[in-house]
């Protein structure tokens, strides 16, 4: 896919002519930069904010004008009819228009870079694109060599670049006896680095960070309508891989049950991801007593106690303790006197990390029915497997049960460079569609942990000065803080407020701290903006399931920090997965 910048269009004043322009530039391959103002321009006075599309390439750099709606030409004057049948007339057309803007773009370029740079001296071309008509007229301020209309396909783009590249190469080489040259990938950069940043005219990367939010929430609003395919089934086993939006359809199935008067048991494994949930409903649905939501491993110890058990930890191994100890008390516990009152639901997230035989008959206690004839729904995605072995032997178990199968198969969490580089680093099969496009991922590799610092330190410096709020990014590490690559002293305290909310009560966050958290206890969760750092591993299948779900956090924004020593090791891994891309869907 080529770099849209920025990677999305304002919905209500582009046709649809424009938006299918739109994609089918972001459909070019990776050796295309797409700057483009359709409805962002928000420096008016800066000549790049009047041009619709700038393409970087090999060729050269090409301004196109785009027209949508319908558009003619009489009695001198250039008529223009929008979406909304509202009629506009210039006498200055699109073709003269987008001439003089080349040539402005191009004097701007050479006093940036210099006369004698490659980056001034490369071939310039413009072009007229009628995205939702046929254009046939002539006159003398007409190019129609350089239109694209609605007589040719949108597969024909890279062939109309080349002709319209050709074309002006012949005029510059008629009228001034030489042509341009063509961009090197490190000239691309430079360019595009000039006109993002110098140039004044793209929105701040806060501002396109918040708008990629606003389209993955409406994405996560499409996914809700999943809900209508599980409500005629009695059990469901639901499998999505992160991001497409399993726990925000447990916890609404849930929800709406318990509404409908039913008591429901919501069990997940991570207790930062119940605590999240029960703020949520605490918040949303205040006297809503008949939804119980807690870990699986809170819930029996709870029952254990309020019978009298004293099961200490400190008695046994923590692995024993919760895999061993925990479920077998509470199944003698049952058998002695069954539970007073079951469930009528049952309702279980993060269903990888629960899908071993003891904890399943566990929760078959709970439900009135049990799984056999009981009502219940368990999520899973096997790509975040951290701490279960017998997995495999779990799901076999519970689809003896005959549950209805649903997949969910749309990423609705991160954008769409996050999930192509999740898939690159961790080999993990993707989801078949990445509807949001976003911002690419950044890759920073240190020598050491004080370096790791020192880096990061910078990364968050420029974040919040290009418009991130604070409060929205999060650093996760796979190992504790005083572990990490941070401990020691807070290197944030001059810029704001830092948080490590690995062991924290939602309540306590503060909305304009940084915050910290290990990787496994923030599973479950998200987060707008996420540094992963720590990374001391691509290709063992612990580093591989810890990477995913670290990196699958993000929603928007993406940092990777990686000890250098890993390149190739990196670069073999993304070899290796490259080909899983071929599973994703345009």
């Amino acid at each position: 896919m080529s770099r849209m910048i920025p990677p999305f269009y304002d919905e209500r004043i582009t046709s649809d002519g424009e938006k299918k322009f739109f994609h089918a530039l972001q459909r070019l391959d990776a050796d295309y930069t797409v700057l483009h103002s359709l409805g962002v321009a928000y420096h008016q006075e800066k000549i790049f904010g009047e041009i619709d599309f700038v393409i970087l390439s090999k060729r050269g750099i090409l301004c196109l004008e785009v027209k949508g709606g319908h558009v003619s030409r009489r009695e001198g004057l250039w008529c223009f009819t929008g979406r909304y049948g509202v009629e506009t007339q210039k006498s200055v057309g699109p073709f003269m228009q987008v001439f003089s803007n080349m040539q402005t773009l191009r004097k701007h370029i050479g006093k940036q870079f210099g006369v004698g740079d490659p980056v001034a001296r490369c071939q310039y071309a413009c072009g007229v694109v009628f995205p939702d008509m046929p254009f046939t007229q002539k006159g003398p301020d007409i190019i129609q060599e350089v239109v694209f209309d609605t007589r040719r396909s949108l597969d024909e783009i890279e062939k109309y670049f080349e002709e319209v590249f050709e074309y002006w190469k012949r005029e510059l080489e008629r009228k001034h006896g030489f042509s341009g040259g063509t961009l090197s990938g490190v000239n691309i950069n430079r360019a595009e680095s000039y006109l993002r940043g110098d140039f004044g005219f793209i929105p701040s990367l806060g501002y396109i960070v918040e708008r990629t939010e606003e389209k993955l929430l409406a994405l996560t609003r499409e996914q809700m309508e999943r809900l209508s395919m599980a409500r005629d089934n009695r059990c469901i086993l639901l499998r999505g891989g992160a991001g497409t939006g399993k726990t925000l359809l447990s916890f609404e199935q849930a929800r709406r049950k318990a509404l409908s008067g039913k008591r429901v048991l919501f069990l997940c494994f991570n207790r930062n991801l119940c605590l999240n949930l029960r703020s949520v409903a605490k918040k949303t649905e205040p006297h809503m007593g008949n939804l119980i939501i807690d870990t699986f491993h809170g819930f029996i110890l709870e029952a254990l106690e309020s019978r009298g058990y004293q099961l200490s930890l400190h008695m046994a191994k923590e692995k024993y303790y919760y895999e061993t100890v925990l479920p077998e008390n509470f199944m003698k516990m049952c058998l002695d006197a069954p539970l007073a009152n079951q469930y009528d639901t049952l309702v279980v997230d993060e269903g990888q990390d629960l899908l071993r035989y003891e904890y399943i008959m566990c929760m078959d206690i709970m439900i009135r029915g049990g799984f056999q004839g009981g009502n219940w729904h368990f999520c899973y995605d096997p790509n975040q497997n951290l701490y279960n072995p017998y997995m495999e032997e779990g799901l076999a178990l519970i689809q003896g049960y005959q549950p209805a199968l649903l997949t969910l198969d749309t990423n609705c969490r991160n954008t769409r460079p996050i999930g192509i580089y999740n898939t690159l680093l961790t080999g993990m099969k993707p989801e078949r569609f990445f509807r949001v496009d976003g911002e690419n991922v950044l890759r920073e590799p240190y020598s050491d942990f004080s370096d790791e610092r020192i880096r990061l330190l910078r990364a968050v410096k420029r974040l919040i000065g290009q418009g991130i709020r604070p409060g929205t990014i999060l650093l996760l590490s796979r190992f504790r803080y005083e572990n990490s690559c941070l401990k020691g002293e807070n290197v944030f305290r001059d810029i704001c407020s830092f948080q490590d909310i690995t062991n924290l009560k939602p309540e306590l966050l503060l909305d304009n701290s940084i915050k910290f958290s290990t990787v496994q206890s923030f599973k479950g969760l998200e987060a707008t903006v996420v540094c992963v750092l720590d990374v001391e591993g691509f290709k063992d299948n612990e580093d591989r399931l810890i990477n995913y779900t670290a990196i699958s956090r993000a929603t928007s924004l993406l940092y990777i920090f990686y000890n250098r020593r890993l390149e190739v090791e990196m670069e073999d891994m993304i070899a290796d997965s490259a080909g899983l891309l071929e599973l994703i869907e345009e």
